[in-house]
């Protein structure tokens, strides 16, 4: 029997790191809030990208910084959680033919840690 196997963020593995986000920076959450975060995050990232951010954000963003940005005890909007966990593109300083105009455009890649995670998380079928 056949079966798809896709690489994503664990449960388990978001909520622990979410509370230690909150709290660090004291943040209000409620469980719609919190399942919004999960529900965007989950098919975008893998664990080990949810913790390496988690850790990177809890290192590098102070108190003051997050209160700075999110107002006294305020929660980030959905989008900056994406913004904060999901890699952006890279322009890679190359030219490439464009498949559709034949035209030279800029390149633009995902950082090597994330490219590896979106090609591990194409539908594999089980046998």
């Amino acid at each position: 029997m056949g079966g798809l196997i896709m690489n994503s963020l664990d449960l388990k593995t978001f909520t622990t790191g979410f509370y230690k986000l909150v709290a660090s920076f004291e943040f209000s959450f409620d469980k719609i809030y919190t399942q919004m975060i999960y529900d965007a995050l989950k098919d975008k990232i893998n664990d080990e990208i949810f913790i390496e951010t988690c850790r990177n954000i809890l290192k590098t963003t102070t108190k003051q910084e997050w209160n700075e940005a999110y107002g006294y005890k305020g929660r980030p909007a959905l989008a900056d959680w994406i913004n904060a966990f999901v890699p952006k593109m890279i322009k890679t300083g190359n030219l490439v033919k464009c498949k559709i105009t034949n035209q030279l455009v800029d390149e633009y890649k995902y950082p090597e840690n994330y490219q590896r995670f979106l090609d591990s998380s194409k539908p594999k079928t089980l046998n």
